[in-house]
């Protein structure tokens, strides 16, 4: 059973790699070039970092790579009364629409990742707090910027073939 388990164990490690112990990294981004055609809403707090979205996906771009959701390949979209869509694609990434981190987006651009998603994808999610809806940080190494890093360091690591 132990064996059994380890062959297909998966384990997540904050900031390393676990290839000593015969694990290996899962992608970090969309391994090729799946973005789409669509609007870009960079953040302003980073102009490294945006997010497109289009009528057939959803891209956040950042200076370590990009990570696509396709409507068609959603496995669960949340929708948040706020605004915010969080999308999880079948392949296991996810993007966080949140209409107060981005530039320009309202709720014509949340309409689009709406009327895109199949509806059977769509989870209602109740009213967040409102502490608990992400705010662009108006002190330095705060909000998004760091954020970013905080889900660049969390690792998901498979096992090694």
């Amino acid at each position: 059973m132990a064996r059994e388990l380890h062959s297909t164990a998966l384990i997540q490690v904050p900031g390393r790699d676990v290839e000593w112990a015969g694990f290996t990294s899962a992608p970090q981004w969309s391994t090729t070039s799946r973005a789409l055609a669509g609007t870009t809403h960079r953040s302003p707090e980073n102009d490294d970092v945006a997010l497109v979205v289009g009528p057939r996906s959803v891209t956040l771009r950042t200076p370590g790579g990009e990570v696509t959701v396709r409507y068609e390949a959603c496995a669960a979209l949340q929708v948040f009364p706020d605004g915010a869509r969080h999308l999880t694609g079948l392949d296991g990434f996810t993007v966080a629409v949140e209409p107060t981190l981005y530039d320009r987006l309202g709720p014509d651009r949340v309409a689009v990742i709406d009327a895109g998603v199949p509806a059977a994808a769509v989870v209602r999610m109740p009213e967040r707090d409102a502490d608990s809806i992400p705010r662009p940080a108006s002190s330095p190494g705060g909000g998004l910027k760091s954020r970013t890093r905080s889900v660049l360091r969390s690792l998901r690591i498979g096992r090694r073939s």
